[in-house]
């Protein structure tokens, strides 16, 4: 449990919240039953640092400074980019482009990232409806337990006719533990032709027994398996594990984090579907 004392907030703005999330996480890394907030303690900086980023989230979202970018995804085979994810971007009020680790955090404490994957899809969607490019939107296990979200993600891909070329991004880590909720909007989303993918597949322990459950079309191989993998002997054969896996069940890979040029010929060589990372291309505005 998390405690606050009503004369530590200034503000009845986000503070409270933010503090209380904050006293309850270091109560479960104490071990202890409940923690109350001290505006005087060592982690008075995280809880500034929290209740400033969420204020900065809030903001842009309220002022249409909540964007999307997009990253190419390449084909392996045919050197062409065939996919984009869709990525959010905010800017502060001077214009200043603020990274994902610095407010995604913040959205989801002030339960405000539901309505940021809206605002991604619904301009994603007036976008790539025009192309005939597919493109993958991030979810959050916060999006896949809220009815009102899923509902409204299926609508809208129904409504602009472009379920087909959508392909739902979820994080393992996430989805593992909360499997019947997984599976049955897995069900859903394929029933429109939608099409999933597992992200940072190989952060820690990966469980091939939850893929080989669920109905998924890609596997994202995480950062740590690709950024060394034209020297690192042993990423190479997890790699190459993965894909005799994959390929028998028909699902594709995706590497991620592919930083030069060493490292694309090895995932190549290697057998590795697609590609993504700033040697492919930057994530941006506008499409290339």
């Amino acid at each position: 449990m998390g405690i606050v004392n009503a004369d530590s907030v200034v503000s009845l703005d986000d503070n409270l919240l933010v503090m209380a999330n904050d006293a309850m996480k270091t109560a479960k890394e104490s071990r202890k039953k409940y923690f109350y907030y001290d505006p005087g303690c060592k982690r008075k900086d995280t809880y500034g640092k929290n209740i400033y980023q969420a204020r900065i989230f809030k903001d842009a979202i309220n002022n249409h400074r909540l964007l999307p970018y997009f990253q190419p995804v390449m084909n392996n085979h045919t050197m062409k980019i065939e996919k984009y994810e869709c990525l959010a971007r905010i800017f502060d009020q001077e214009g200043n482009l603020v990274l994902p680790e610095n407010f995604i955090q913040a959205a989801k404490t002030v339960k405000l990232y539901p309505k940021m994957t809206r605002i991604i899809l619904d301009a994603a969607c007036d976008i790539f409806k025009e192309t005939d490019l597919d493109f993958s939107i991030n979810l959050n296990i916060q999006d896949v337990f809220d009815p009102d979200t899923v509902r409204y993600l299926l609508f809208t891909l129904e409504k602009n006719k472009i379920a087909d070329r959508i392909i739902f991004e979820i994080l393992e880590s996430e989805g593992i533990y909360n499997f019947s909720h997984m599976e049955e909007f897995i069900k859903n989303a394929k029933s429109m032709n939608c099409r999933i993918a597992i992200d940072d597949f190989g952060s820690g322990f990966s469980n091939f027994e939850y893929i080989l459950k669920l109905d998924v079309d890609y596997l994202k191989l995480d950062q740590s398996l690709i950024k060394n993998i034209d020297t690192d002997v042993y990423s190479q054969i997890i790699v190459k594990n993965i894909l005799n896996f994959s390929n028998d069940l028909g699902i594709k890979t995706i590497a991620e984090y592919i930083h030069s040029k060493e490292v694309f010929d090895k995932v190549r060589e290697i057998g590795v579907h697609y590609s993504q990372g700033f040697y492919i291309g930057i994530p941006s505005h506008s499409l290339i």
